[in-house]
């Protein structure tokens, strides 16, 4: 597994050997994915590939992540895992990180502020703010009903 450490173009796979190896293996590490680095990744679950994606996100440092309803395919204890893996890599990494979510109480729960889209920007704010019943309301309409999942767990 490189994790695109070459860029595009020609490459000697001998070059950078030492340094590719190594910032791989950290990355691997730092989301708790060394244990896959012999694994094809279509032999991986859901939440193995998500890590793996993560740790390509390290090994390719950027300032901005942008997720599209990131934990779907995750079982419910995966996607607790992989939120608290996010949540520790904004804070050691720095990064900000975009997410688009229909989950409004995951939403609530973990992002700092939050956009309500519905054509044009609707809502905006801290989430106690922007997803009160008030706002979402607001936001789309008076039919708007908030439904909550039963079998999720915090």
């Amino acid at each position: 597994m490189g994790l695109g450490w070459e860029g595009l173009g020609w490459h000697f796979p001998w070059a950078n050997w030492r340094s590719r190896q190594g910032a791989v293996r950290q990355a691997l590490v730092e989301v708790d994915g060394w244990h896959l680095r012999h694994q094809r990744l279509s032999t991986l679950s859901g939440g193995e590939f998500k890590r793996v994606l993560l740790a390509y996100c390290l090994v390719r440092p950027r300032r901005l992540l942008i997720l599209d309803e990131a934990p779907a395919g995750l079982d419910a204890l995966s996607e607790q895992m992989f939120y608290a893996l996010l949540d520790h890599l904004k804070r050691e990494q720095g990064w900000t990180i975009l997410q688009i979510s229909h989950d409004l109480e995951r939403v609530r729960r973990n992002c700092d502020r939050v956009l309500c889209l519905n054509r044009t920007l609707r809502c905006q704010g801290v989430p106690a703010v922007a997803l009160s019943q008030q706002s979402l309301v607001a936001a789309y309409g008076s039919e708007f009903v908030r439904y909550r999942h039963s079998c999720q767990r915090e």
